[in-house]
């Protein structure tokens, strides 16, 4: 297993090598799959950090900064920069079961409403998403911190320091299950703010165990407004799923942006660990096995990714996910999640324990 330490490892130079002004093609740093699973691994773990309300009790994530005075109980923000860019990272916290408010925006999920960029009303529009995701991020959006700051002020702040100092802005948003779901949206409204602001970087999201997003369309919407434009800021989606993950599954009638769980077994296994994109937007499903069949719940675990970053993801899977455009789609059998595997039995598989635990 690699040693890597979230909390003291240098994020932002691996962000800059496979995902900045820096990156490279795989096969022109020896030490590129290292950064990649340094990136990995921060990003899960801020996903894990953001579960904590207390901010006193946040970690420093890879050498960024917590930004206590801009963070809240449900969205931590971390910051640093290196000599070529300004990187934040956004962690949104997935639910916490002591919140009445998280477990009531998932209950609400299961309805769409209208999605608004709340940013800016002008840009592009998801047509209609789970309403208590919307409503999570808007609310932390438009929630003032310390300063009287809300948060488009803070991403123009970022901005006309990228600006002013000739740096790339980058940030990166995570989260786990309902976080990774806000997370999703909001770096959808996010990128296209910052484009529309004539911003120099790239938007990233990093989405663990999501649940669907919104109703049927909205994986044209997600990926054709972010594709093909013609802008100095690109897009990533960049979503780890594992089989039979319930939660996956859920709201009823609903879809992910980029990955579908309900097909057909040829179209499932087409699209298992899919990527697609252009050289402005890239959008990439990794899939693991299931970690239980018989615990169903246990496959929706965020503390299962790191033994998978740290050891047993392949160097292939890695450059899908940062270079998917060099990277022929990967096929893992048995890997998708549909109301028949809920339903059938299952045969055991050979898997390392795993030591389960929560953020």
């Amino acid at each position: 297993m690699l040693q890597i330490d979230a909390q003291t490892c240098d994020l932002a130079a691996a962000i800059a090598q496979v995902d900045g002004t820096l990156a490279q093609s795989p096969g022109q740093d020896r030490q590129w799959e290292m950064h990649c699973c340094v990136v990995l691994e921060c990003m899960r773990a801020c996903a894990g950090e953001a579960y904590t309300a207390d901010l006193a009790a946040v970690a420093d994530i890879g050498g960024l900064h917590l930004d206590a005075p801009m963070s809240t109980p449900r969205l931590k923000l971390w910051e640093g920069a290196t000599d070529e860019a300004i990187v934040v990272v956004l962690g949104c916290s997935g639910t916490r079961l002591d919140a009445a408010d998280d477990v009531l925006c998932d209950l609400k999920s299961q309805i769409a409403q209208p999605h608004v960029n709340l940013l800016d009303e002008r840009l592009p529009t998801l047509g209609n998403v789970g309403a208590g995701w919307q409503e999570w991020w808007q609310s932390e959006a438009q929630l003032p911190r310390t300063d009287g700051a809300v948060m488009k002020d803070a991403l123009t702040r970022y901005a006309d320091r990228a600006r002013g100092s000739g740096k790339a802005l980058s940030i990166s948003l995570t989260g786990h299950s309902l976080g990774a779901a806000v997370a999703t949206v909001a770096g959808f409204d996010i990128a296209h703010f910052l484009r529309a602001d004539g911003v120099s970087g790239n938007v990233s999201v990093y989405a663990f165990n999501p649940p669907r997003l919104g109703q049927a369309g909205i994986e044209t919407l997600y990926m054709e407004t972010l594709k093909s434009k013609d802008s100095a800021l690109r897009f990533a989606l960049r979503q780890f799923v594992r089989a039979l993950d319930p939660i996956q599954s859920t709201p009823l009638f609903m879809h992910h942006p980029h990955w579908h769980h309900d097909s057909d077994a040829a179209a499932a296994a087409e699209r298992t660990g899919s990527g697609c994109g252009d050289r402005f937007a890239q959008f990439v499903t990794s899939t693991d096995q299931p970690a239980s069949r018989i615990n169903l719940a246990d496959n929706h675990e965020l503390t299962l990714w790191r033994p998978y970053f740290l050891s047993t993801i392949q160097p292939a899977e890695l450059r899908r996910i940062f270079a998917p455009m060099q990277a022929q789609p990967a096929i893992l059998k048995g890997s998708r999640v549909s109301r028949r595997d809920l339903l059938a039995p299952f045969l055991p598989r050979p898997r390392p324990s795993i030591e389960n635990g929560t953020e």
